[in-house]
């Protein structure tokens, strides 16, 4: 998935619950601090949502979307896994190279299918 747009994201530390760890993944991505608003959506068990790495493993997961403002920092690439870091509209980042599930996400919340059952 490396050079398409996605939102900030990755695997949950051992300990942590969703809401943290995506504060820490904002944080450690874009160099924002966020306070979450609410869920927009659970996501996973799509084919959007599946991986097959080189060596056959094969892994799935699920996403928690959260909608959250910033409350302090300037948005930026944060570490070597953010190139740049962009405010757009769904309809501006629908048109962009976004990950399968990234696109899923946004077509679900444009649609009103924001979870997955």
């Amino acid at each position: 998935m490396e050079g398409r747009w996605t939102f900030p994201a990755g695997a949950m530390d051992p300990g942590e619950t969703p809401a943290v760890a995506a504060r820490r993944e904002a944080l450690e991505e874009a160099s924002i601090e966020i306070e979450l608003v609410r869920i927009v959506g659970v996501f996973g068990g799509d084919p959007d949502f599946q991986m097959t790495y080189p060596n056959g493993d094969e892994a799935a997961w699920v996403t928690t979307l959260f909608e959250a403002g910033i409350v302090d920092g300037v948005p930026q690439p944060g570490d070597d896994e953010t190139a740049e870091v962009r405010w757009v509209t769904t309809e501006e980042a629908l048109d962009l190279d976004i990950t399968p599930s990234t696109r899923h996400m946004l077509d679900s919340i444009r649609t009103g299918r924001t979870f997955d059952p």
